[in-house]
C-alpha cells in the first residue's frame, strides 16, 4: 500500500474516532505548522528541516501557504504520518479528493465556506517526510441564482 493511500485510509478512520483520543496523539512541541492559523503541532519522530526541498510545481503555485516535516532518523514514518492524520481529523479536517501526489482535505469555516489543505507524502533516499499546502483563501461554494 502506498504511503498516500495509508494517508487516506487513516485520515477517513480518524474521521470516526473520538477527539480526545486523537488529540492524545500528538505529544506537546515547541513549534508548529502554520503558526498563527492552523498551528498544527510537530508531532514525536518529526521535524521541520531548514530547507523543504518543495518541487517546483509546489514552490511556485500562487495563492498557497507551505510547510512541511521530514521523519527523524530512525523515526518510524507510518507512526508520524498517523499522529499528523489524527490531529487533522481531531480539528475537523476531512479527506476531499485524491490529487496527483497526494489528497486533499477540507475543513468547514464558520461563514460556510471551506479551508483546503493539500498534503504529499514524499519518499527519497536520504528522507521521507510531507509537503503541506494551504490555500491562504477558503474556498466557497458560488451563489445560485
Amino acid at each position: 500500500m502506498t504511503r498516500t493511500r495509508l494517508l487516506i485510509g487513516a485520515l477517513a478512520a480518524v474521521a470516526l474516532a473520538t477527539p480526545a483520543l486523537a488529540r492524545d496523539a500528538i505529544s506537546p512541541a515547541a513549534a508548529t505548522l502554520f503558526p498563527g492559523s492552523l498551528n498544527i503541532p510537530i508531532a514525536d519522530g518529526s521535524q521541520v528541516p531548514s530547507d523543504c526541498e518543495y518541487p517546483d510545481t509546489l514552490r511556485t503555485a500562487e495563492g498557497f501557504d507551505l510547510a512541511c516535516i521530514v521523519t527523524t532518523s530512525g523515526g518510524d514514518e507510518d507512526e508520524v504520518d498517523v499522529e499528523y492524520i489524527a490531529w487533522l481529523g481531531a480539528n475537523g479536517w476531512r479527506h476531499s479528493a485524491n490529487i496527483v501526489g497526494g489528497f486533499a482535505a477540507t475543513r468547514a469555516t464558520a461563514d460556510g465556506c471551506e479551508q483546503v489543505l493539500s498534503i504529499f507524502p514524499h519518499n527519497d533516499e536520504e528522507s521521507s517526510g510531507i509537503w503541506f499546502a494551504l490555500q491562504r483563501e477558503p474556498r466557497c461554494a458560488a451563489p445560485t441564482p
